[in-house]
Order: structure tokens, then sequence, then C-alpha cells
């Protein structure tokens, strides 16, 4: 079997992490993820135990938390994997194992153990390759002295420049997207087109990226975050009402506004299950989807919070829940609210 065509990357360190119970180590010993990693950037060697807890809790940033928008090439991705080699062998204890990934690591991966770590190490190998940082420095140093200041003024005002952009933070925009008008039908396509025509006005302004509110299902929710996660731009986002109308924008994508690719997102919000919540309740799988949008908007993209002629009438000002689904108040409250909360916060 060739792991190179068999196998993602992805999916091997995320099954790997994830054997190990990340939240019954902590709950059980108190352990910090923050000071783990601060301690291994720093080249400092922390225990087996802590070592695979700390890779359970850079998988979780990476794929679901805060680090999801980090490039495949940040230092986050250099330590993750690794950590994915250097415990790749270890074995979990028993009242540490999370049976199902513990299972499929054992039948799927482990059989092949030798091809994937050759695999995943040329990807490590690859990623700490002389960096431009490097490069520049020993370009720096065949300079003489008065150039090398002025290689300096000029760094110290590309950093105050890049200061100022960073600290800027996204906009919560109230978004009116209307589904009839005069009593006449507006397709999902002239929806659409009118989403990312705004997102291509805000772009051209300096925005940093777009992202649309929009209610989805649980599985929807999932599939979102896990395309945008590994760089995706396409969801596969489909069904009626708003469902359709993110379909047609997901194939203009692949039209006139190709320029958009990975600029303009979706932001879900659970308003329904078909199945459940992976063992969770359904007010904590929204507040989560509620503070993934204001994350963004920490980090500089603009919120597009989806309006109708209805909503727009009602208490409920936003276009989220209402249509398949039938929310319950308390978290129609919560979306509601704290919706209301962000756009007065992020103006």
């Amino acid at each position: 079997m060739n792991a190179n065509s068999q196998f993602k990357e992805h999916e091997i360190t995320t099954c790997c992490a994830l054997r190990f119970d990340g939240y019954k180590y902590r709950q059980e010993t108190g352990f910090d993820p923050k000071l783990a990693f601060d301690k291994l950037f720093l080249g400092e060697e922390v225990g087996e135990l802590d070592g695979l807890a700390a890779m359970f809790f850079l998988q979780r940033e990476l794929c679901k938390w805060g680090l999801v928008y980090e490039t495949e090439d940040s230092k986050y991705y250099k330590l993750y994997r690794k950590l994915f080699l250097k415990y790749v062998d270890s074995e979990i204890p028993v009242q540490y194992r999370n049976e199902e990934w513990y299972n499929r690591w054992q039948d799927e991966y482990k059989p092949h153990i030798v091809e994937i770590k050759k695999f995943v190490q040329n990807i490590y190998l690859n990623s700490i390759k002389m960096s431009m940082e490097e490069i520049i420095i020993d370009k720096v140093k065949m300079l003489p002295a008065d150039k090398q200041q002025e290689v300096l003024d000029f760094v110290e005002f590309l950093l105050a420049k890049i200061q100022n952009s960073m600290s800027k933070k996204g906009k919560f925009i109230d978004f009116y997207l209307p589904y009839s008008q005069d009593g006449n039908h507006i397709s999902a396509k002239s929806q659409a087109e009118k989403i990312l025509q705004e997102a291509d006005t805000l772009l051209k302004k300096g925005s940093f990226g777009v992202a649309i509110i929009y209610s989805a299902n649980y599985d929807q929710t999932k599939t979102i975050r896990k395309t945008y996660a590994e760089g995706g731009y396409k969801t596969g986002t489909s069904g009626a009402n708003q469902a359709n109308v993110m379909t047609e924008m997901e194939k203009l994508l692949d039209t006139n506004y190709q320029h958009l690719q990975g600029k303009i997102r979706i932001a879900p919000i659970t308003t329904m299950t078909f199945l459940d919540f992976d063992g969770k309740d359904h007010i904590t799988v929204v507040k989560d989807d509620l503070a993934q949008i204001q994350q963004m908007l920490e980090n500089g993209w603009d919120i597009l919070g989806w309006q109708n002629q209805t909503t727009i009438k009602s208490k409920n000002k936003y276009a989220v829940g209402g249509g398949v689904a039938k929310l319950s108040d308390d978290i129609s409250n919560e979306i509601q609210s704290t919706l209301l909360s962000l756009a007065s916060q992020y103006k």
C-alpha cells in the first residue's frame, strides 16, 4: 500500500492525536495546553503523557478552535508534525484511550506505520527547510553597515504598517437579503450574486475576508468547518431556502467570482440536527458557533448578518431558524441577543 496515495496527512495525524483522551487527562491532572505549547516552542522537553495531551489539544486548535486559519507552514503545524513523529509509536494507557479513535488507528493505520511515518516525515522535513527569515539574515550579513541600517529602517516601517493592519477588527454588518419583492420571488442565484457583490465591495475596501451567517443543520456545520480548516472553499452545502442560496453562491465562485475563493465563507449557526449533537446540548453547540463568529470578527473578517423582509419587521432581526427548523425560545433568544451584541460591538 502506498501511504502517499491511500492516506491524507490530516486524516493520519487526526486519528493519531485523538486516540488519546486529552479532556480526561486535563481533568485528572490539571494539564495546561498553553503552558505545554510554550515549553515545546522553547525546545523544552515534556513527559510522554503531556506530549500526547499537547498533540491532542493542538489538533483541536488547528482543526476546530482558535488556530483553524493557520497555514500549513506555520509554527503550529510544524510542532504538530514534530509531536506526531515523536509519539506515533507511543502506546496509549488504557485509562486515557478514546476507544473509537484508538481502534481505528490500530485497524487502519498501524499496519502501515512504516510508510506513514516516512510520508509525514517528508512533509515535516520540507516544512523546516531554510526559512525566508534565515535567507534574509544571510543576505543582510553580506551588506555594508550603512546598507544594513537602511534595511533595518525599512523593516521597522513594514512592521508598523503590519501592526496597524493586524489591529483592525472586522465589522458585523446588517445585510438585507429578501427572497421576494413586490410579490415576486427572488431566485437563489440572484440572492447569491448580491452576497458576492457585497463581499467584493468590502474586500476592495480592505476587508480581510467576508462571511455570511447561515442556518445550518449540525452535519453541515461540521462539514463547513472541516472544509475551511483543510483550506477548501466549497463546502457542498445544499438544501432548500438559505441552503439553496449557499449552493448557488459556491457555484458562482467557479465563474466570474473566482477571485473571491477563500475570501467569502459561510458562518454556520446550528439550528437543527437529524440525529444528535454528538452528546452535547443544542445550546452548547450554538454558543460555540457564536463564539466562532466572534473569533472571525477578532481576526478581521467582516460578518454579514442575514436579514430578510420577514425578520426585519420582527423581534428576531436575523434570519436564523424559522424555516425548516423551529427553535426553542431560549436558543432563539441566545442567537438573536448575541448577534445584536456583536452588531453593536463590531461596528
